[in-house]
């Protein structure tokens, strides 16, 4: 593996694999998460003339993103993969949309025993437009309260009891203290000040992502991830925000069902992982 020491560098290199001919890719690293990727030493390029991988160090596991051309063959992939020691998995997440999409080049992937299927997730949609005030009124059990701020520890704990890391990367201690001075986290605490549920909802313009939605063990079937869903959805419609998105595993039924009862609906995009 060759490791990335500038945006210059991954371009060239991108470019000098490409040479001209149209490629298929799951890449999507954004500017500021590539920059600080570099800054700590934490991605890698694998390739050979067939397959370019970009692999990112995200604590006990690898992240990967391919380029490749219709002609790549699983089998070069496995030699490429063969030929290093890997001490962590390694993730590679697919976007698809429907019946589009690169699904060819992971099924050659997937065939040849590089890379086996993990998880699907899928995305749903709240249109806030067309919702009613009423049914974003929350009804919170007592003893209850809402908070936007929380110790990041305790939180952390939380989430990592109920999520898969993998799947689900969560925020470091500095974003999460942006998303409380944003006025993006929610929580709800019991008389105790013990965290019942939490959930991010990154605003960003008119829409707005809902993440990391996690009810305490000690605190379910209580209507918390309702209540809390209610009072954000709420608030970010007041301040302007006309469609949300989630991810869910879509094995997750319970969640699903939540989430449906709310308006939210399925829009065809999955999120399809494969581990090694």
């Amino acid at each position: 593996m060759t490791e990335v020491l500038s945006p210059e560098f991954l371009k060239t290199t991108v470019a000098s694999f490409k040479d001209g001919r149209k490629t298929l890719s799951n890449c999507f690293l954004m500017p500021d998460e590539l920059q600080r990727l570099i800054a700590e030493k934490k991605l890698f390029i694998l390739s050979n003339s067939e397959w370019l991988f970009l692999l990112c160090s995200r604590g006990d596991y690898l992240s990967a993103c391919y380029y490749a051309f219709d002609f790549s063959t699983g089998e070069s992939a496995k030699s490429l993969f063969g030929a290093e020691s890997f001490s962590k998995e390694i993730l590679l997440d697919v976007t698809f949309r429907g019946a589009s999409g690169d699904r060819e080049t992971v099924k050659k992937l997937v065939s040849c025993g590089v890379f086996k299927e993990y998880k699907t997730y899928k995305r749903m949609n709240l249109s806030l437009k067309d919702i009613e005030d009423e049914r974003l009124e929350a009804k919170l059990a007592p003893g209850y309260r809402l908070e936007k701020s929380a110790c990041y520890t305790d939180v952390l704990s939380l989430w990592k009891e109920a999520l898969d890391e993998k799947s689900t990367p969560l925020p470091d201690s500095e974003a999460f203290a942006r998303f409380e001075e944003n006025g993006l986290f929610y929580a709800l605490k019991d008389k105790e000040d013990e965290l019942g549920c939490v959930l991010i909802l990154n605003r960003k313009g008119k829409t707005a992502l809902a993440e990391h939605l996690v009810c305490s063990p000690a605190h379910r079937r209580k209507g918390l991830a309702k209540s809390l869903l209610q009072i954000s959805l709420a608030q970010a419609k007041e301040s302007g925000v006309t469609a949300v998105k989630l991810w869910v595993d879509e094995k997750n039924a319970p969640a699903v069902s939540l989430y449906e009862k709310l308006g939210f609906l399925d829009d065809g995009t999955k999120s399809e992982q494969y581990k090694k």
